[in-house]
């Protein structure tokens, strides 16, 4: 199923390294406010954790209201800062908007937002039987979602001149990956927005992020991998080979992209947190990231 090519100079990271260990940030954020969607499990709550940790003040945004409550009640044991718990269904059109409005009314506005929410399905198109609810809402909640959170939370930035917009892409937006084609996409699309979006908002003083983050066996990967070995199980190969990297690994991947002053250079590109991020710094300061055009949407001609 894995088409991604092996052509990167650097070995995978793991788990956390040296550049990104949690102790580095202590402190750092405080006074500042993050907005974190998919924040009951996974990524997301780690991501709270790392950000609170931090001293940032979190507003942590999912559907699971029961999840969102104990996140809260252990950020407030752990981390002297301010949190909030925002249940929210962001299927629903109009949640985007109430999400941005019930954070700033809790917390003060939004200096960073992280789009983390998301589905995935492993299907061929050709299996897919009903259209709107398998594939296209797929789109709705990993393209559309973030794309209105974006478009909600950017006036104030845009008017306080600060920012970082994070979204939480995938490999497969990157690569082609098999029976991916909802999935790969939307991600796609999303990195492009971000692309796009980092040229019209640089001079506003903000900054965006497309952020692979490793291949985590989190509970979105584990339901995809159980359905797609009941539909193929002659065609897929088991996941016991695949070594997966630490959802901390991803936390602080994108807690160092907020707090460390030289990853503003990336804005606009994509970001593996399987790289060591301090030798993909030292690749865009010698000039050889922007030189190639690495980390980069492109569609390369004779």
């Amino acid at each position: 199923m894995n088409n991604i090519p092996e052509h990167t100079d650097l070995p995978k990271q793991y788990d956390v390294y040296p550049f990104i260990e949690l102790s580095k940030f202590t402190g750092k954020l405080k006074g500042k406010v993050v907005c974190i969607t998919g924040a009951s499990s996974g990524i997301g709550r780690t991501t709270c954790l790392a950000f609170a940790h931090a001293g940032a003040s979190v507003a942590c945004v999912a559907r699971r209201k029961d999840r969102l409550d104990a996140l809260v009640d252990e950020i407030k044991q752990k981390y002297d800062t301010p949190v909030a718990a925002i249940p929210a269904d962001l299927f629903d059109s109009k949640a985007p908007k109430q999400v941005i409005q019930s954070a700033e009314s809790a917390l003060g506005p939004i200096d960073i937002l992280i789009n983390n929410a998301g589905l995935q399905i492993v299907r061929k198109l050709v299996d897919v039987t009903d259209f709107e609810e398998e594939w296209w809402k797929l789109l709705t909640i990993n393209l559309r979602a973030p794309a209105a959170l974006t478009h909600a939370v950017l006036p104030s930035m845009i008017a306080r001149n600060t920012g970082i917009l994070i979204n939480i892409g995938s490999t497969a937006g990157a690569h082609d990956i098999p029976w991916c084609s909802a999935y790969g996409s939307s991600k796609v699309a999303v990195m492009k927005l971000y692309q796009n979006l980092g040229s019209e908002v640089s001079q506003h003083g903000i900054t965006t992020f497309n952020v692979h983050p490793g291949q985590i066996m989190t509970d979105m990967v584990i339901d995809a991998f159980v359905d797609a070995k009941e539909r193929y199980a002659a065609e897929i190969p088991s996941e016991g080979g695949i070594q997966w990297q630490t959802v901390a690994l991803a936390a602080n991947t994108v807690l160092a992209l907020c707090a460390e002053e030289r990853c503003k250079a990336l804005s606009g590109r994509y970001v593996d947190a399987e790289q060591d991020l301090e030798k993909v710094l030292e690749a865009v300061e010698s000039g050889r990231v922007e030189r190639e055009r690495l980390y980069w949407i492109k569609v390369d001609e004779v």
